[in-house]
């Protein structure tokens, strides 16, 4: 399967498990910004990234100014923070496998 450079809104709700009306609510305030094509909303994958990390976020206890902050954070904090979390998932998956096998 090809790897598509954009989802919609439908695709990022499925992946993610973030209902659509979620992610039309932070469009709206400010918090993502997806390229349009007429009415349709189509999300870059760095865009998705960003739905992700806001979604952790809002877990975490965050409120939208708190996340509106939190986003305004340099490219290498971000980027960092996106190696830790995904080191942080391959860890909890190796783990998992070694109890796994043992």
């Amino acid at each position: 399967m090809r790897n598509k450079v954009y989802l919609s809104i439908s695709e990022v709700s499925e992946q993610e498990g973030i209902p659509p009306y979620t992610i039309r609510y932070w469009e709206r305030c400010g918090l993502v910004n997806p390229d349009r094509s007429g009415k349709r909303r189509k999300y870059p994958m760095e865009e998705v990234e960003k739905i992700k990390r806001i979604n952790k976020l809002i877990k975490s206890g965050y409120s939208i100014k708190g996340i509106k902050k939190a986003l305004r954070k340099t490219d290498e904090e971000t980027k960092s923070s996106i190696v830790i979390n995904q080191l942080r998932e391959i860890k909890r998956e190796l783990e998992e496998l070694l109890s796994i096998l043992r």
